[in-house]
């Protein structure tokens, strides 16, 4: 029975929704489309990748020959949603809209409870399960939210409750910005849900990073391993480095962490599991638990892929804006019609 990849890296929009389309949510960006591309760096050649469309021939033997001949990986194969048969389903993110289309078409697929889905993945249940950092709290309106911050020091940060790499949050620099139409609007598409809005002080970081863990359908926790983050001084993601020698910082954040792995285990989820982290006040102090995302992520693909094809070296995975070295891009770089203004490298270090 084959493996049939879907990666939904906009699941965090099925967890805010009520009405999700699974094949038409790709379309809402154009990095969603490329990234259904991602399990080519860690799928074995005779599993399969569901997607919405197919690179042109000439795009597709661009990425599969550099697979190979950078790193001896014989790609996967292809396939449209329409197109498949019998297999088990591993998604991005335990989706119940992905769910439906694999029963509608004879598939495999196991996931927790929806409701538990969604708490493990909701940044309140991070929130509620660590040392909070000073000044911070859930907030549940504008009065409460001008009320609280009349009493920190400017900047703070606003978290949405399923935000993704920097992008769901808010840094709020002064009183204007915080009385802006922006925060207002900000704020509104959270509360009118009935999600709550995390506030914390901003910090000038030191080290980011992201420990990796898998938590079995009969509740073991498993440890995969560690990546340092790079990320940009606003919080967006630009590269994931595998392969380096633990840091001091990782055995202090996993006594943080394991605990609270244990009681997602106990509610119910399974599946993978990655929880970020952060050095700051000049790499004295750990914030052990940034976030906590239960699903695939991008350092765990760099993880995956330093594991499987390069054991022993260092290699930094860059997802960045296209440059010059953009035919060394492990994802395509068009379909259709559609050009992607984005590559996806790996380097050796």
């Amino acid at each position: 029975m084959s493996v049939i990849h879907l990666t939904n890296t906009q699941f965090e929009q099925e967890l805010e929704s009520l009405d999700f389309d699974l094949e038409k949510s790709f379309e809402k960006s154009p990095i969603y489309l490329q990234l259904q591309y991602l399990p080519l760096l860690y799928a074995k050649p005779e599993d399969l990748i569901v997607v919405t469309a197919f690179p042109e021939e000439k795009e597709w033997n661009r990425v599969t020959t550099l697979l190979k001949k950078q790193f001896g990986i014989e790609a996967a194969s292809l396939t449209l949603f329409s197109s498949c048969e019998k297999g088990t389903v591993l998604s991005w993110g335990s989706s119940r809209s992905v769910a439906k289309w694999a029963k509608e078409n004879n598939l495999f697929y196991q996931i927790p409870n929806w409701d538990v889905i969604r708490e493990i993945n909701g940044k309140p249940f991070a929130f509620d399960q660590v040392f909070k950092l000073p000044g911070s709290c859930l907030v549940h309106s504008m009065s409460e939210l001008k009320k609280t911050v009349e009493q920190c020091s400017f900047p703070v940060i606003l978290k949405s409750c399923f935000g993704v790499a920097a992008r769901g949050n808010m840094i709020v620099e002064n009183v204007e910005v915080l009385h802006s139409k922006k925060i207002e609007n900000f704020c509104h598409q959270q509360w009118s849900v009935g999600l709550s809005i995390i506030l914390e002080p901003w910090l000038e970081r030191s080290f980011d990073f992201s420990t990796h863990w898998t938590i079995s359908p009969k509740g073991t926790v498993i440890y995969e391993g560690w990546t340092p983050l790079e990320n940009t001084n606003k919080g967006l993601y630009v590269a994931s480095i595998a392969g380096k020698d633990e840091d001091h910082w990782v055995e202090e954040q996993k006594e943080s962490v394991e605990p609270i792995l244990s009681l997602a285990a106990k509610k119910g989820f399974f599946g993978p599991v990655s929880v970020d982290a952060f050095v700051y006040d000049s790499k004295k102090v750990l914030h052990p638990v940034v976030e906590i995302n239960a699903r695939m992520t991008m350092s765990r693909v760099a993880l995956l892929f330093q594991k499987r094809v390069c054991p022993k070296n260092v290699i930094r995975l860059l997802y960045v804006p296209i440059g010059k070295d953009q035919l060394q891009s492990l994802l395509p770089l068009s379909i259709d019609n559609q050009k992607f203004s984005r590559q996806l490298i790996i380097e050796k270090m």
